[in-house]
């Protein structure tokens, strides 16, 4: 990231959704949607649950990530909902 990006926002408050893709005979990828920075985790949430929504392909997962590089803290009833477990690299 461009120290110009950097000094605009404070990553401290940024999200990226992070696209996570598992092709056939290949290890999975992850990379961040559209390369974009979310200042705020209403409008990240917001996108997210689009993608999700419109994504009929089970072999790619959108999650949130902090941009500071801690995962968000998911409580334990989203995990079991979800079913969270080793696949993400977090």
């Amino acid at each position: 990231m461009s120290e110009k990006i950097k000094t605009e926002i404070n990553l401290e408050d940024g999200f990226f959704i992070v696209e996570s893709r598992k092709w056939y005979n290949s290890p999975k990828t992850f990379s961040i949607y559209k390369d974009k920075l979310y200042s705020d985790l209403t409008s990240a949430t917001r996108d997210l649950l689009a993608l999700e929504q419109l994504n009929d392909n089970k072999e790619v997962i959108y999650f949130l990530q902090n941009a500071n590089g801690r995962p968000l803290e998911l409580t334990e009833e989203v995990k079991k909902e979800n079913g969270v477990g080793e696949d993400f690299p977090f």
